[in-house]
Formats: structure tokens, sequence, C-alpha cells
């Protein structure tokens, strides 16, 4: 990792802890280049869909920003790849884009929800307009029926599609304005408790995007209150809880074949035949054997090396997707987020705001990359 980029990292999160520290005092941030950046970003991930229904060779320019991690901050200018590019460039698309949304378009409406890859195909894909008979299934239920049914399934189907949309939409909405009038320090119609779910979002930026490919940051020395995060589904890659779930998999087809046997035993041997007994004594072993690696793989999920990148990757997709279901009816907001690639929900939570602006600790996280700087370079 070049040495500008691991300066610029530190400044990110920097920034970060100086505009926490600003709303902690109930006052408006300064904003330095860093923190306008990362709200740039959020901006334009915010307004990505919309930008492509109008202007697909815009949204390519702006998905290269989204996606870019090779460049560094210096001064009031960013440089990526060699290019620099002011401020005032961000500015400009921030008004192109402003404007671009005023044009009319024709909805393009997918009765199956986007994968990852659902914002590049969409360029491709021929504007339609779909006949409100084609959902008129939809009304069968309240949104708020739609939000349970998602909450206890995690379906992804024609019941939760609308609740899914309508959350998508609404978080989304929020970020652009929010971010656009903080932008252009118009503070008016912006409050403290917005600009701290704002927070929450932009302070993932450094660690779980800019520095991902980068570092090899120790998660497992953050300290994340497991307690307080509500978390209904996850989706885990480690290979010591890969290995587990194999092991799973083949102790429950071993038990399903000899429940089979069994079955077909007791149709034509009498009860208390040894050969059933003996199916019977192994098939309780077996289902033992499930409840032991059922309960190694809770145990190992919740463990520090495992749980804090996990969750915090997960919270991170959920806010660049726009699935935050925030209620604002408590004065500590309760959020829903949640995580959906390829049409199944990967990641399901529920927290409060307060968690979530304590879940990265900036001072933690400054003293690891000030203290390990061999161990968190990688390149």
């Amino acid at each position: 990792m070049e040495e500008k980029k691991f300066e610029t990292l530190k400044n990110f999160i920097k920034s970060n802890k100086s505009f926490l520290s600003a709303l902690n005092n109930n006052s408006y941030p300064n904003l330095d280049i860093y923190t306008k950046y990362e709200i740039y970003l959020v901006y334009f991930r915010a307004n990505l869909e919309s930008i492509q229904k109008r202007n697909p060779s815009l949204a390519e320019k702006i998905m290269e920003l989204l996606n870019s991690t090779n460049y560094y901050i210096t001064e009031d200018r960013l440089e990526i790849n060699g290019t620099i590019y002011p401020l005032s460039y961000l500015d400009n698309l921030l008004n192109e884009i402003e404007q671009i949304k005023k044009e009319p378009i024709l909805i393009n409406i997918s009765p199956s929800y986007p994968s990852d890859n659902y914002f590049s195909k969409r360029t491709k894909e021929p504007c339609k307009i779909y006949s409100f008979k084609d959902y008129e299934h939809f009304s069968l239920y309240e949104m708020s029926e739609r939000s349970l049914i998602y909450q206890y399934t995690f379906r992804v189907d024609k019941n939760t599609i609308p609740y899914i949309d309508k959350v998508r939409k609404n978080f989304n909405t929020f970020i652009s304005f929010i971010t656009y009038h903080l932008l252009k320090n118009d503070l008016k119609e912006v409050g403290i408790k917005d600009l701290q779910i704002l927070y929450s979002y932009i302070n993932l930026y450094p660690l779980l995007n800019y520095g991902k490919d980068s570092i090899n940051f120790p998660y497992e020395q953050l300290t994340i209150p497991q307690n307080k995060i509500g978390l209904s589904k996850t989706t885990i890659s480690n290979p010591e809880i890969l290995k587990l779930k194999n092991n799973l998999q083949k102790i429950t087809l071993q038990k399903s074949n000899l429940v089979n046997r069994l079955n077909i035993l007791s149709l034509n041997l009498p009860k208390g035949h040894p050969k059933i007994d003996l199916i019977t004594i192994q098939i309780r072993e077996l289902e033992k054997q499930e409840l032991e690696i059922l309960y190694e793989i809770y145990s190992l999920s919740h463990y520090e090396h495992i749980y804090n990148p996990n969750i915090l990757n997960y919270l991170y997709c959920s806010f660049c997707l726009g699935c935050v279901d925030v209620n604002n009816f408590f004065n500590n907001p309760f959020f829903k987020m949640f995580y959906i690639k390829n049409s199944n929900t990967e990641f399901y939570c529920a927290l409060r705001l307060d968690t979530l602006i304590e879940l990265l600790d900036n001072d933690q996280v400054l003293k690891i990359l000030n203290d390990q700087p061999r161990l968190v370079l990688t390149s």
C-alpha cells in the first residue's frame, strides 16, 4: 500500500472523528475535503439508479468514481490513476445530476429483485411500461404486513418486493436530500439526527471500501457490542465455518438416508426388530452430531475475528444498496438493515442509532493503524 494512500486512509478516519465530535456537541461540522469526498460518493450512489434511467454515459462515469479505491487526496484535489480531480469537478457533477433528475423517464418495473449486477444490467435493457394489472396481486397486503412477512421469512418475492423497493426509495431519497444540502452549505432543513445517520454511513467507508483491498485490518481487536445488535440472518464465508457446514450437510444426508431406510423396514419388520433398533440408535447419534456442529457454528460465528468484519461489511453493503428501514418514532431511531444478492437475503439485523454510531470507534482504529503499520500494510 502506497504511503500516500495510507495517509489518505488515516485522514478519512480523522475527518470522520471530527465530524462526530461536532455532532456530539450539537453543532454542525466543518467539512474538509476528506469528509466532502465521502459525502459526494454517498450522494452519487443514492442517485445512481435515477441517473442510469436518464443518462447512462454519466452513470458509467460515476460508477468509475464509486468503484475506484486506487486514489489518494492531497490539499484540495484527488488523484486517480494519475488524473487530477479538483473538488469543483465533483460539485459540477452534483449540479449536473440535479438537472438530469428533473428530466422525464419511462419507468421500468421489474418483478424480480435486483442482483449485484443490477446497475450495470439496467443500462442495457430497453425501458418498458408495464400494466398495473400485472401487479394487482400486490394489493393483497398492507405495507406493514409486507414488512413483517419479510422480517420473518427473508423471502424476496411478489409479496415482499414492494416493501423492499419502498425502503430503498425512501432511504436513498433521504440520503440524497441530506447530502445535497450539506454540500451546498444549506443546513436550515438538515437536523443533527439526520447527520448522525449520515455519519454512521460514511464512517464505514474508509475501512470497508477505500482500504478493503489494501490492508489486512485486525477487526478482532475492535470492541463491538454484539448484545446490542439483533442479528437475525447473516452469511459467512469463513473457511472454518464452511468446513463445519460441509460436515453438517454430510451428516444430514446420512441421517436422511437412514430415516428412509427405517421407514421401509418398519413396513416389513415387527417393532423391536434388531435392525430397526440399530438404525434408530444410528439416527439419534447423527442427530446429536448435528446439534453439536450447529452449536459450534453458532459459537464460532460470534468470535470477534469472524463476527466483527462480517457485521461491518454487511452493514456497509446495506447502506450502499439503500436497504435501511428507519423508524424515527423513537428519540433513538430504530434501524432494520438488510442485504440482498441475486434475489436472496444474505443479511438482516436490527439496531438503534446510538449503537450504529458507536460500532466503529475511530480512536481505536487510529491507534491500531499507528501502532501496527507493518501488520496493516500488505503491498
